[in-house]
């Protein structure tokens, strides 16, 4: 299984990547909109883990766009507290 994890936030990046890849999965790494759309469209992966707020545009529209044209899970991971962003 091959996934998308998508932050700004190197260390963050780093550590999801290290958990992921010694859990046995094949991890593609981006740190903005750019690089994870063409990671994306390049990778075709089966999942794929997105950070909200992103350079380049957020992950809400990455999630939107992703969802156009593919229909694998997609997980909002965010530090972001407010309700609205949880639910």
């Amino acid at each position: 299984m091959k996934i998308l994890a998508v932050d700004d936030d190197a260390d963050l990046l780093a550590l999801v990547g290290f958990a992921l890849t010694q859990a046995g999965y094949a991890v593609v790494k981006a740190a903005d909109v750019k690089s994870a759309r063409a990671a994306f469209d390049a990778e075709s992966p089966d999942l794929a883990i997105l950070d909200i707020n992103l350079p380049g545009g957020s992950g809400f529209e990455l999630c939107a766009a992703m969802r156009r044209e593919s229909r694998l899970p997609i997980l909002m991971l965010t530090a972001r507290g407010e309700e609205g962003d949880l639910v």
